[in-house]
């Protein structure tokens, strides 16, 4: 009766290996240059649906225009790595003002629709 447990538990464990070594399939590369230039985007950012209006600019600069809460415009730094994408802006909410870095995945990139997803499970969803 051990031997039979031991054999299942071998097995199982066997056999979530395998399904481990399948699941990692290669990390989709998004052309960086495909992301520069201005974008409309809609989701929810932690405070509610608004739109907001990106720039991208080459060299990893940006901003942000709020434009259906009204406030101010912020600055961010970008990174574009394989498909992870970082954004950093000053955020208000924490007492030293500091860049604070956001990765998302993005799903989508092409010269006129850009689709991200935060850890959370928001998507993002923007088009020049």
């Amino acid at each position: 009766m051990k031997r039979i447990v031991n054999y299942i538990a071998a097995a199982a464990l066997v056999a979530a290996a395998a399904l481990t070594v399948v699941s990692c399939g290669p990390v989709e590369e998004f052309d960086e240059t495909l992301i520069h230039g201005t974008w409309n985007c809609s989701g929810d950012w932690g405070d509610g649906t608004e739109t907001v209006r990106d720039t991208y600019n080459p060299g990893g600069s940006g901003t942000r225009v709020y434009v259906t809460n009204g406030a101010p415009d912020k600055p961010f730094t970008w990174e574009l790595s394989g498909s992870r994408l970082t954004l950093s802006m000053e955020t208000t909410n924490i007492p030293t003002r500091a860049a604070v870095p956001r990765d998302y995945t993005v799903t989508t990139l092409t010269e006129t629709k850009l689709v991200y997803k935060s850890g959370s499970g928001n998507t993002f969803t923007c088009t020049k």
